[in-house]
């Protein structure tokens, strides 16, 4: 992504670093991330927020040190798991109602900035209640980006804000599971009042794109990869990439 990369590189070198404008106190939250595509991957999860911005961040545990290829290659078929150690974001600027997400192609590698509208979820609020970490908390339900997810909330923290890009409730959302148990997230711990200032300017970011560039950039990539594939074996063998890309977002 040209200058981008650069810059997004230099922002996740800040863990403390969204303005906090008008002084207003911040909170800190560290979830524990699981994604579960064919073998459970741990992630370190972040979110930093105050009335106006949140900025959550992730990445493989330090079990996961490196960016990690594993290749299955048979006959007829090649399987390619990749682990990518990098920091990902999602930032939610409720001012002017968007989200951008860093999302990374597949198949150049290359770091790309994707903007949309700040969802509206439909949730239906239960009346379940449990204690996670000493906070009384409430159960919704939704159905949200192709999952179905059961989440729970606290009413004493009233921050319409949680991990990823699910927001909306009366209450911090501290831990969340989609039905298929291939997305969740635990309640690590919360630090209140969180003082230190975030730092992301994304108009030094000079390009956006919408989830269907983003996507188009995807099937372009797709076809060369599959051109460029095909031209190590025989001119008369057709060749095909049948290509699934497991993400939280189906």
């Amino acid at each position: 992504m040209k200058k981008s990369i650069f810059i997004l590189c230099c922002l996740f070198t800040f863990l403390n670093t969204i303005k906090a404008q008008n002084n207003i106190s911040q909170l800190y939250v560290e979830y524990e991330m699981y994604l579960n595509f064919k073998g459970a991957v741990e992630y370190q999860a972040q979110l930093v927020l105050n009335s106006n911005y949140s900025l959550f961040r992730y990445k493989p545990s330090d079990k996961v040190s490196n960016y990690k290829e594993d290749i299955i290659d048979t006959e007829s078929k090649i399987d390619i798991k990749i682990i990518d150690s990098s920091f990902f974001y999602v930032f939610i600027d409720k001012i002017k109602n968007v989200i951008a997400e860093d999302k990374k192609s597949i198949y150049s590698k290359k770091n790309y900035v994707v903007e949309e509208v700040i969802p509206v979820i439909d949730w239906v609020l239960k009346d379940d209640i449990k204690m996670i970490n000493n906070l009384s908390c409430k159960k919704a339900v939704c159905f949200f980006k192709g999952r179905n997810y059961t989440v729970w909330y606290c009413p004493e923290i009233p921050i319409n804000s949680g991990p990823w890009k699910l927001n909306g409730l009366p209450g911090l959302i501290v831990e969340a599971i989609d039905d298929d148990h291939e997305v969740a997230f635990y309640l690590k711990k919360i630090v209140s009042p969180f003082n230190h200032e975030i730092e992301l300017d994304l108009t030094k970011i000079k390009k956006k794109y919408s989830m269907k560039e983003f996507l188009e950039i995807q099937n372009k990539e797709k076809e060369e990869f599959e051109s460029k594939f095909a031209s190590k074996f025989d001119r008369g063998l057709h060749v095909k990439v049948d290509f699934k890309y497991d993400d939280i977002e189906k």
